[in-house]
């Protein structure tokens, strides 16, 4: 049971840098193209 707590937390985290990887490409995306016009 343990492991699968763990598996689930490491799961998390992935998750969560996953994420804040994918806005922060969006955001430089949003600024590049503001900058363009």
């Amino acid at each position: 049971m343990s492991y699968f707590l763990i598996a689930l937390e490491v799961a998390k985290l992935c998750l969560f840098i996953c994420t804040s990887i994918f806005f922060r490409q969006i955001h430089f995306q949003v600024i590049r193209s503001q900058i363009q016009i």
